[in-house]
Protein backbone atom coordinates (compact mmCIF):
# COMPACT_ATOMS: atom_id res chain seq x y z
CA UNK A 1 0.00 0.00 0.00
CA UNK A 2 0.93 3.46 -0.69
CA UNK A 3 2.27 5.40 2.09
CA UNK A 4 3.72 8.05 4.68
CA UNK A 5 6.57 7.85 6.53
CA UNK A 6 5.36 9.77 9.76
CA UNK A 7 7.86 9.16 12.01
CA UNK A 8 11.25 8.11 11.39
CA UNK A 9 13.56 6.73 14.16
CA UNK A 10 17.50 6.22 14.92
CA UNK A 11 18.82 4.42 17.21
CA UNK A 12 22.53 4.66 18.36
CA UNK A 13 24.66 2.44 20.78
CA UNK A 14 27.08 4.19 22.83
CA UNK A 15 30.96 4.32 22.04
CA UNK A 16 33.77 2.23 23.10
CA UNK A 17 34.77 2.48 27.14
CA UNK A 18 37.62 0.90 28.60
CA UNK A 19 35.16 -1.63 29.97
CA UNK A 20 34.18 -2.84 26.26
CA UNK A 21 37.98 -3.18 25.03
CA UNK A 22 38.98 -5.60 27.99
CA UNK A 23 39.75 -8.77 27.43
CA UNK A 24 37.87 -10.11 28.71
CA UNK A 25 34.88 -8.67 28.31
CA UNK A 26 33.59 -6.90 31.71
CA UNK A 27 29.79 -6.64 32.71
CA UNK A 28 28.96 -2.55 32.65
CA UNK A 29 25.42 -2.34 33.76
CA UNK A 30 24.84 0.97 35.41
CA UNK A 31 28.43 1.31 35.83
CA UNK A 32 29.45 5.02 35.12
CA UNK A 33 32.28 4.90 32.84
CA UNK A 34 33.21 7.73 30.06
CA UNK A 35 34.75 6.61 26.71
CA UNK A 36 38.25 5.96 26.00
CA UNK A 37 40.30 7.67 23.43
CA UNK A 38 39.27 5.30 20.41
CA UNK A 39 35.43 5.63 22.03
CA UNK A 40 35.55 9.70 21.07
CA UNK A 41 36.98 8.73 17.83
CA UNK A 42 33.91 6.58 17.15
CA UNK A 43 32.05 8.91 18.83
CA UNK A 44 32.89 11.71 15.94
CA UNK A 45 32.61 9.34 14.02
CA UNK A 46 28.72 8.97 13.82
CA UNK A 47 28.55 12.55 14.62
CA UNK A 48 30.07 12.62 11.11
CA UNK A 49 27.54 10.62 9.77
CA UNK A 50 24.69 11.71 11.01
CA UNK A 51 25.91 15.60 10.32
CA UNK A 52 22.73 16.31 7.78
CA UNK A 53 19.82 14.52 9.31
CA UNK A 54 16.81 16.99 10.93
CA UNK A 55 16.39 15.83 14.03
CA UNK A 56 13.27 17.18 15.82
CA UNK A 57 14.31 15.76 19.34
CA UNK A 58 17.24 13.57 20.42
CA UNK A 59 16.90 11.20 23.79
CA UNK A 60 19.76 9.85 25.60
CA UNK A 61 20.81 7.57 28.71
CA UNK A 62 21.94 9.47 31.72
CA UNK A 63 25.13 7.72 31.87
CA UNK A 64 28.08 9.05 31.17
CA UNK A 65 29.33 6.88 27.87
CA UNK A 66 25.90 7.43 26.43
CA UNK A 67 25.51 11.14 27.06
CA UNK A 68 29.44 11.64 25.74
CA UNK A 69 28.43 10.16 22.70
CA UNK A 70 25.05 12.29 22.26
CA UNK A 71 27.35 15.07 22.85
CA UNK A 72 29.41 14.39 20.02
CA UNK A 73 26.16 14.01 17.77
CA UNK A 74 24.43 16.86 19.45
CA UNK A 75 27.08 18.94 18.33
CA UNK A 76 26.33 19.47 14.63
CA UNK A 77 22.36 19.69 15.77
CA UNK A 78 22.51 22.48 18.43
CA UNK A 79 18.75 23.64 17.65
CA UNK A 80 17.39 20.47 18.67
CA UNK A 81 16.17 19.87 22.19
CA UNK A 82 17.96 17.14 24.06
CA UNK A 83 16.60 14.57 27.15
CA UNK A 84 18.41 12.33 29.12
CA UNK A 85 15.97 9.39 30.38
CA UNK A 86 16.43 6.62 33.06
CA UNK A 87 14.78 4.26 30.76
CA UNK A 88 17.27 4.13 28.15
CA UNK A 89 19.94 2.99 30.81
CA UNK A 90 21.71 -1.14 30.04
CA UNK A 91 19.87 -3.65 32.22
CA UNK A 92 20.99 -3.89 35.90
CA UNK A 93 23.00 -6.60 36.19
CA UNK A 94 23.02 -6.38 40.14
CA UNK A 95 26.00 -7.98 42.16
CA UNK A 96 27.82 -9.37 38.40
CA UNK A 97 28.38 -5.21 37.98
CA UNK A 98 31.91 -4.66 37.07
CA UNK A 99 32.59 -8.36 37.36
CA UNK A 100 34.92 -9.99 34.05
CA UNK A 101 32.51 -12.53 32.55
CA UNK A 102 34.83 -15.70 33.08
CA UNK A 103 34.52 -14.62 36.86
CA UNK A 104 30.82 -14.21 36.45
CA UNK A 105 30.39 -17.53 34.72
CA UNK A 106 32.38 -19.59 37.45
CA UNK A 107 29.58 -17.66 39.77
CA UNK A 108 26.73 -19.14 37.87
CA UNK A 109 27.83 -22.33 37.83
CA UNK A 110 28.66 -22.70 41.30
CA UNK A 111 24.97 -21.49 41.73
CA UNK A 112 23.78 -23.95 39.61
CA UNK A 113 21.20 -21.24 37.41
CA UNK A 114 21.12 -19.02 35.21
CA UNK A 115 22.54 -15.19 34.19
CA UNK A 116 18.91 -14.16 34.40
CA UNK A 117 18.19 -16.15 37.85
CA UNK A 118 20.97 -14.56 39.20
CA UNK A 119 20.32 -10.90 38.60
CA UNK A 120 16.78 -11.04 39.63
CA UNK A 121 17.60 -12.15 42.87
CA UNK A 122 20.90 -10.66 43.76
CA UNK A 123 19.96 -7.11 43.23
CA UNK A 124 19.70 -6.80 39.55
CA UNK A 125 16.69 -6.40 37.19
CA UNK A 126 14.79 -9.06 35.91
CA UNK A 127 14.01 -9.51 32.59
CA UNK A 128 10.15 -9.15 33.00
CA UNK A 129 11.04 -5.42 34.25
CA UNK A 130 13.93 -4.71 31.63
CA UNK A 131 11.39 -5.21 28.79
CA UNK A 132 8.18 -2.92 30.44
CA UNK A 133 10.86 -0.35 31.10
CA UNK A 134 12.02 -0.87 27.43
CA UNK A 135 8.39 -0.99 25.77
CA UNK A 136 7.27 2.00 28.37
CA UNK A 137 9.92 4.29 26.86
CA UNK A 138 8.91 3.42 23.57
CA UNK A 139 5.12 3.56 23.80
CA UNK A 140 5.45 7.07 25.24
CA UNK A 141 7.59 8.17 22.53
CA UNK A 142 5.21 6.57 20.12
CA UNK A 143 2.30 8.86 21.92
CA UNK A 144 4.10 12.11 22.08
CA UNK A 145 5.60 12.04 18.43
CA UNK A 146 3.00 10.35 16.47
CA UNK A 147 -0.50 10.05 18.05
CA UNK A 148 -0.33 13.49 19.31
CA UNK A 149 0.88 16.02 16.29
CA UNK A 150 -1.11 13.13 14.05
CA UNK A 151 -4.16 13.95 16.19
CA UNK A 152 -3.38 17.71 16.05
CA UNK A 153 -2.88 17.58 12.56
CA UNK A 154 -5.74 15.86 11.44
CA UNK A 155 -7.92 18.25 13.68
CA UNK A 156 -6.33 21.56 11.44
CA UNK A 157 -7.29 20.31 8.03
CA UNK A 158 -10.06 18.53 8.51
CA UNK A 159 -13.28 21.30 8.36
CA UNK A 160 -15.82 22.31 11.13
CA UNK A 161 -19.00 20.61 10.83
CA UNK A 162 -20.57 24.10 11.78
CA UNK A 163 -19.11 25.88 9.34
CA UNK A 164 -19.95 23.50 6.03
CA UNK A 165 -22.64 21.28 5.27
CA UNK A 166 -20.74 17.83 6.51
CA UNK A 167 -22.48 15.51 3.52
CA UNK A 168 -20.95 18.11 0.60
CA UNK A 169 -17.38 17.09 -1.07
CA UNK A 170 -14.37 18.48 0.80
CA UNK A 171 -13.13 21.01 -1.44
CA UNK A 172 -9.49 22.41 -1.95
CA UNK A 173 -10.64 25.75 0.09
CA UNK A 174 -11.19 23.39 3.14
CA UNK A 175 -7.81 22.48 3.52
CA UNK A 176 -5.19 24.72 6.04
CA UNK A 177 -1.48 24.70 4.69
CA UNK A 178 0.71 24.49 7.41
CA UNK A 179 4.63 25.54 6.94
CA UNK A 180 6.62 22.17 6.46
CA UNK A 181 3.82 20.06 5.92
CA UNK A 182 4.11 17.43 2.93
CA UNK A 183 1.37 17.86 0.10
CA UNK A 184 0.65 14.34 -2.04
CA UNK A 185 1.08 15.10 -6.12
CA UNK A 186 -2.38 14.20 -7.47
CA UNK A 187 -2.85 11.39 -9.52
CA UNK A 188 -5.26 12.49 -12.71
CA UNK A 189 -7.16 9.74 -14.21
CA UNK A 190 -9.71 9.51 -16.72
CA UNK A 191 -12.66 8.61 -14.36
CA UNK A 192 -11.79 11.90 -12.44
CA UNK A 193 -11.17 13.83 -15.06
CA UNK A 194 -14.90 12.71 -17.04
CA UNK A 195 -16.58 14.26 -14.23
CA UNK A 196 -15.47 17.92 -15.01
CA UNK A 197 -17.17 17.66 -18.16
CA UNK A 198 -20.97 16.94 -19.23
CA UNK A 199 -21.88 13.34 -19.49
CA UNK A 200 -22.43 13.82 -23.28
CA UNK A 201 -19.16 15.29 -23.81
CA UNK A 202 -15.97 12.52 -24.02
CA UNK A 203 -12.88 13.56 -23.31
CA UNK A 204 -10.44 13.72 -26.27
CA UNK A 205 -7.56 10.44 -26.24
CA UNK A 206 -5.13 13.61 -26.18
CA UNK A 207 -5.01 16.31 -23.26
CA UNK A 208 -3.24 18.98 -21.26
CA UNK A 209 -3.83 17.83 -17.26
CA UNK A 210 -2.82 21.63 -16.79
CA UNK A 211 -6.05 22.90 -18.54
CA UNK A 212 -8.15 20.85 -16.59
CA UNK A 213 -9.31 21.13 -12.74
CA UNK A 214 -7.59 18.88 -10.63
CA UNK A 215 -9.20 17.08 -7.37
CA UNK A 216 -7.89 18.33 -3.84
CA UNK A 217 -4.55 17.01 -2.89
CA UNK A 218 -4.02 15.10 0.06
CA UNK A 219 -2.37 16.76 2.84
CA UNK A 220 0.65 14.66 4.70
CA UNK A 221 1.72 15.66 8.09
CA UNK A 222 5.46 16.27 7.99
CA UNK A 223 7.81 13.39 9.31
CA UNK A 224 9.11 13.54 13.19
CA UNK A 225 12.69 12.54 13.03
CA UNK A 226 14.48 10.95 16.56
CA UNK A 227 17.52 10.24 17.49
CA UNK A 228 18.27 7.89 20.12
CA UNK A 229 21.18 6.93 22.06
CA UNK A 230 21.38 4.02 24.43
CA UNK A 231 23.05 1.31 25.02
CA UNK A 232 23.40 -2.40 23.71
CA UNK A 233 20.91 -4.59 25.85
CA UNK A 234 18.65 -1.93 25.14
CA UNK A 235 18.80 -2.04 21.25
CA UNK A 236 18.20 -6.07 21.80
CA UNK A 237 15.38 -5.18 23.91
CA UNK A 238 13.87 -3.16 21.56
CA UNK A 239 14.57 -5.00 18.64
CA UNK A 240 12.67 -8.43 19.62
CA UNK A 241 9.71 -6.04 20.82
CA UNK A 242 9.54 -4.46 17.18
CA UNK A 243 9.79 -7.90 15.36
CA UNK A 244 8.68 -10.74 17.90
CA UNK A 245 5.28 -8.67 19.37
CA UNK A 246 4.48 -5.67 16.30
CA UNK A 247 5.96 -7.89 13.42
CA UNK A 248 7.58 -5.12 11.87
CA UNK A 249 9.43 -6.35 8.51
CA UNK A 250 13.20 -6.05 8.15
CA UNK A 251 13.66 -3.82 4.92
CA UNK A 252 17.66 -4.52 5.28
CA UNK A 253 19.75 -7.37 6.12
CA UNK A 254 19.32 -8.90 9.57
CA UNK A 255 21.93 -8.50 12.26
CA UNK A 256 21.32 -11.13 15.20
CA UNK A 257 24.75 -10.35 16.73
CA UNK A 258 25.56 -7.70 19.78
CA UNK A 259 24.89 -4.11 18.71
CA UNK A 260 28.56 -2.74 17.55
CA UNK A 261 29.72 0.27 19.45
CA UNK A 262 28.24 3.02 17.70
CA UNK A 263 26.26 0.68 15.61
CA UNK A 264 23.16 2.82 13.74
CA UNK A 265 19.60 1.16 13.53
CA UNK A 266 16.63 2.75 11.79
CA UNK A 267 12.86 1.85 11.98
CA UNK A 268 10.10 3.82 10.57
CA UNK A 269 5.94 4.04 11.20
CA UNK A 270 4.19 4.74 8.09
CA UNK A 271 0.74 5.58 7.26
CA UNK A 272 -0.56 3.48 4.61
CA UNK A 273 -3.30 4.07 2.81
CA UNK A 274 -5.86 1.39 1.77
CA UNK A 275 -7.91 1.51 -1.28
CA UNK A 276 -11.27 2.18 0.81
CA UNK A 277 -9.45 5.58 1.54
CA UNK A 278 -8.65 4.40 5.31
CA UNK A 279 -5.42 4.07 6.32
CA UNK A 280 -3.43 2.52 9.16
CA UNK A 281 -0.08 2.37 10.78
CA UNK A 282 2.48 -0.22 9.18
CA UNK A 283 6.28 -0.36 11.16
CA UNK A 284 9.44 -1.29 9.28
CA UNK A 285 13.08 -1.55 10.54
CA UNK A 286 15.36 0.21 8.01
CA UNK A 287 18.70 -0.30 9.56
CA UNK A 288 20.44 -2.46 11.47
CA UNK A 289 23.68 -2.15 13.64
CA UNK A 290 25.46 -0.34 10.54
CA UNK A 291 29.21 0.94 11.85
CA UNK A 292 30.05 1.90 7.73
CA UNK A 293 31.00 5.03 9.53
CA UNK A 294 33.83 3.80 11.17
CA UNK A 295 36.02 2.52 8.03
CA UNK A 296 39.12 3.89 7.84
CA UNK A 297 39.17 5.58 10.74
CA UNK A 298 42.93 5.71 11.60
CA UNK A 299 43.69 6.59 8.29
CA UNK A 300 45.89 10.04 8.68
CA UNK A 301 45.74 12.58 6.65
CA UNK A 302 47.82 15.53 5.63
CA UNK A 303 46.42 19.02 6.25
CA UNK A 304 48.09 22.31 6.48
CA UNK A 305 49.98 23.50 9.77
CA UNK A 306 47.89 26.48 12.12
CA UNK A 307 49.40 29.33 10.97
CA UNK A 308 50.95 28.51 7.43
CA UNK A 309 51.00 30.88 4.91
CA UNK A 310 52.03 28.77 1.63
CA UNK A 311 51.92 25.76 0.19
CA UNK A 312 55.52 25.02 0.94
CA UNK A 313 55.31 24.71 4.45
CA UNK A 314 55.33 21.41 5.80
CA UNK A 315 51.93 19.92 6.58
CA UNK A 316 50.64 18.42 9.97
CA UNK A 317 49.35 14.71 10.59
CA UNK A 318 45.52 14.77 11.56
CA UNK A 319 44.23 11.44 12.82
CA UNK A 320 41.09 10.48 11.87
CA UNK A 321 37.74 12.27 13.57
CA UNK A 322 40.23 14.98 13.93
CA UNK A 323 40.82 16.06 10.77
CA UNK A 324 38.61 18.81 8.91
CA UNK A 325 37.42 16.25 6.87
CA UNK A 326 37.24 13.12 8.37
CA UNK A 327 38.86 10.06 6.96
CA UNK A 328 36.31 7.80 8.06
CA UNK A 329 33.66 9.41 5.72
CA UNK A 330 32.70 6.69 2.97
CA UNK A 331 32.04 10.00 0.50
CA UNK A 332 36.02 10.45 1.42
CA UNK A 333 37.40 6.96 0.97
CA UNK A 334 35.29 6.30 -2.26
CA UNK A 335 36.99 9.60 -3.80
CA UNK A 336 40.15 8.00 -2.94
CA UNK A 337 39.69 4.82 -4.12
CA UNK A 338 38.38 6.30 -7.31
CA UNK A 339 41.87 8.13 -7.72
CA UNK A 340 43.81 5.40 -7.24
CA UNK A 341 41.92 3.42 -9.76
CA UNK A 342 42.55 6.03 -12.43
CA UNK A 343 45.95 6.44 -11.96
CA UNK A 344 46.66 2.31 -11.90
CA UNK A 345 44.44 2.31 -15.55
CA UNK A 346 47.35 5.27 -16.62
CA UNK A 347 50.03 3.01 -15.15
CA UNK A 348 50.94 5.09 -12.36
CA UNK A 349 50.52 3.20 -9.44
CA UNK A 350 50.00 -0.62 -8.68
CA UNK A 351 46.30 -1.39 -7.86
CA UNK A 352 45.28 -1.01 -3.86
CA UNK A 353 43.25 -2.75 -1.64
CA UNK A 354 39.38 -2.23 -2.40
CA UNK A 355 38.70 0.06 0.28
CA UNK A 356 35.04 0.18 -1.33
CA UNK A 357 34.68 -3.29 -0.81
CA UNK A 358 34.45 -3.26 2.81
CA UNK A 359 32.48 -0.25 3.06
CA UNK A 360 29.72 -2.14 1.42
CA UNK A 361 30.41 -4.93 3.89
CA UNK A 362 30.02 -2.71 6.91
CA UNK A 363 26.69 -1.84 5.61
CA UNK A 364 26.89 1.49 4.10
Amino acid sequence: MPGHVCLDVTVVRHAETDMNSHVPRILQGHLDAGLNEYGKKQAAAVGWRLRKEKFDHIYSSDLQRALQTTGFIAAHHLEVPLSTDERLREKDLGDLTGMAWPTAKRVLKQEDITFEEHIAGHGGESSTAFEDRVVDFYTELVDLHLIRPHRDFISRIMPSPLTRNSSSAPKESDFEWIPGQVMEPPSPTRANLAMEFPPAYVPPTTFNPDQVPLKTRRPMMPTRNILIVTHGGWIQEILKHLIEELHFPAACEIQTGFPKTTGVFRFRIIKAWKKDGDYEWEGKITGMNSVAHLAGLNQKVLVASPGTKDAGDAPAIVLGANSPLPPQSPVVLRRAEAKKEKANKNGIVDPAPKEQARIRSLGW
